[in-house]
């Protein structure tokens, strides 16, 4: 059976002003995504459905966080199943 999981993204986005970069986190709750960023971090956020049970979540600056139900691929994209 096939699921398909609810975009959900929570993100602060404000102006960018970062001396230093911040990571963003990136976990499943229940049936949505979560994409929680650092406060005062801008993000540029793409999400791919490579397959019917799999998101990918790529942030072009990188520091992206693996949380719950998600893996890093590496420092720019997530995937969460």
């Amino acid at each position: 059976m096939h699921t398909t999981k609810k975009l959900l993204i929570i993100a602060a986005v404000a102006a960018a002003v970062p001396s230093t970069a911040s990571a963003a986190t990136v976990s499943v709750n229940g049936s949505a995504i979560e994409f929680v960023a650092a406060p005062g971090e801008a993000n540029q956020v793409f999400v791919t459905r490579p397959g019917p049970d799999r998101l990918d979540v790529h942030e072009s600056h990188g520091g992206l966080v693996a949380g719950e139900g998600c893996s890093t691929t590496d420092g720019f994209t997530v995937e969460c199943s």
